[in-house]
């Protein structure tokens, strides 16, 4: 079997492709005006590809020849004897082995990813400590649902109050500097206790998928531990056979992480308004309560975005209809090959490069504040506080550099080799 992409003459005689057996075609995204897109893929190794509704039929009928018995060749000469029509056989062949769908090649379950830019560190398989929690989820789904968007709704009303409030110079220290970046007027331990929380809602986030996913009957594995790129740590859920649900099911389970921590912001900010309403003496309660309800508010903006390999990314390509946005944008970034390319290719370029900027400028500003106090209470040296300081944003631009690097370098090779 020849493993290059590449079908000459000669290969095309020997080449015999042989499919995987549990073969499933599927619409995948409903598009009235410009044609439904559906899925073809093996559900063994959970690969697919698109193609337009149009190409449907014919695809199906040569995947009947894909058994391994007839070469490329011979699958060609019977669609133009037998049907009548004359096809890009060795592109559908490529196509598929790209997409690591052909069985009998070492390509098989192997396709281009951004998994392969995961390096994972560790896998939990939180199954038998949630079951009691999946069962009581599962017989009252309607009531969770109703919880979450009852607490969400209140939440709204007290951002209204606290607004009115804000504009009365009354309760303006919920929207100051020192309160959004510190905690007890310590930018240092407000940035640690962000990261802590930031873990754990992350955790809990994943653990919202974790539930769906088995609420929607997907296999999985468990949480991952990962670095995107070497720079970003992660915590994903890998499900599989995601892409075969419905449009709307697969909604709920890209979404599901979100509600977890809109609830988990909209119970905490609740709490603050009880504990203002009642003035309840607890500054240090409202403190820790207040963090938790911006770092929350934070991983679903992040969430939301979708340049990133988020959450966001998947509903925004869904609801527009628009497969494979992110890969295009990088595509042309790299290769700097303008194509013909639609309008919401370019807005959701600029609003992802708007996003990812002023994401960026707030870490860097946490940073900056919390490398400040760290030089004021260090009990060394001056010129070694310089030097230990100094070493904090020298750290983070370096791992910037680097997984950026990284990424660029993976992305370019597989536009070289895949696209």
């Amino acid at each position: 079997m020849a493993e290059s992409n590449v079908i000459t003459a000669s290969t095309e005689e020997t080449i015999r492709p042989l499919i995987g057996k549990n073969v499933v075609i599927k619409k995948f995204l409903s598009r009235k005006k410009r044609g439904d897109l559906w899925l073809i893929g093996d559900k063994d190794v959970d690969k697919y590809v698109i193609i337009p509704e149009s190409k449907v039929d014919i695809v199906t009928i040569i995947l009947q020849y894909f058994d391994g018995t007839y070469t490329l060749k011979e699958v060609k000469d019977l669609m133009l004897t037998h049907h009548h029509v004359n096809v890009d056989v060795n592109g559908l062949y490529q196509k598929l082995l790209k997409a690591g769908l052909i069985a009998n090649t070492p390509q098989y379950g192997r396709s281009f990813s951004e998994a392969d830019l995961l390096k994972n560190i560790i896998t939990i398989n939180p199954s038998k400590l949630l079951w009691p929690l999946e069962k009581i989820i599962n017989k009252y789904w309607r009531a969770w649902k109703l919880v979450t968007i009852t607490s969400v709704l209140v939440s709204v009303l007290g951002w209204i109050w606290l607004l009115v409030m804000t504009s009365r110079n009354q309760h303006f220290r919920y929207v100051s500097m020192s309160y959004i970046f510190g905690f007890q007027d310590s930018f240092f331990l407000g940035f640690v206790l962000a990261q802590a929380f930031t873990l754990l809602s992350s955790l809990l986030h994943e653990l919202g998928h974790y539930i769906m996913a088995r609420h929607l009957n997907l296999e999985s594995k468990g949480i991952s531990f990962s670095f995107y790129g070497s720079m970003l740590p992660m915590l994903k859920v890998d499900a599989r056979h995601v892409y075969l649900l419905e449009e709307s099911r697969r909604m709920h389970f890209w979404l599901s992480g979100i509600y977890v921590n809109l609830l988990l912001a909209s119970l905490s900010f609740n709490m603050i308004l009880l504990a203002n309403l009642t003035n309840m003496n607890a500054n240090f309660l409202v403190a820790l309560l207040w963090k938790i309800v911006l770092v929350n508010l934070f991983l679903v903006i992040i969430n939301l975005i979708p340049f990133l390999p988020s959450d966001g990314y998947f509903v925004f390509s869904t609801l527009l209809k628009h497969p494979n946005l992110r890969t295009k944008m990088i595509k042309t970034l790299l290769t700097r090959k303008i194509q013909d390319l639609s309008l919401v290719f370019w807005v959701y370029s600029l609003i992802s490069m708007v996003f990812l900027t002023l994401g960026l400028i707030f870490y860097v500003n946490w940073i900056f504040f919390a490398a400040v106090e760290l030089f004021k209470v260090l009990p060394l040296p001056t010129p070694l506080k310089y030097i230990v300081v100094g070493l904090i944003p020298v750290f983070f631009f370096f791992q910037l550099y680097n997984g950026v690097k990284i990424i660029r370098n993976f992305y370019k090779n597989q536009a070289e080799r895949v696209f």
